[in-house]
């Protein structure tokens, strides 16, 4: 995994988990699969996030603690920025994909 930036909080106080699939790096808020993070040869090729539509600020900084613990935010990253709820009008999803 890439060097973490933030602190992603986890565990049943947050109400929070992280888990790895084959592939993929998740992280579940309540019963919400929130970022799918999918690995290629050790990096983030895919990323998808997923508000479950609940635009919640909660759900917001999870996504954005997640992202930052993968060095997934900043120029040259997946996300040019930190993701909120403009980033989700009319839609639950938003993937991005890594140019490399």
């Amino acid at each position: 995994m890439p060097a973490t930036r933030s602190t992603l909080p986890i565990g049943p106080k947050y109400h929070t988990s992280l888990r790895t699939e084959g592939d993929n790096v998740i992280v579940r808020l309540y019963d919400t699969d929130i970022v799918r993070i999918t690995m290629y040869k050790g990096k983030p090729a895919v990323c998808t996030l997923n508000t479950g539509g609940f635009n919640t600020p909660t759900t917001f900084r999870r996504m954005n603690e997640a992202l930052a613990h993968f060095d997934l935010i900043g120029p040259g990253r997946m996300f040019e920025h930190r993701v909120g709820k403009s980033d989700f009008r009319g839609v639950y999803h938003l993937t991005r994909t890594s140019e490399e």
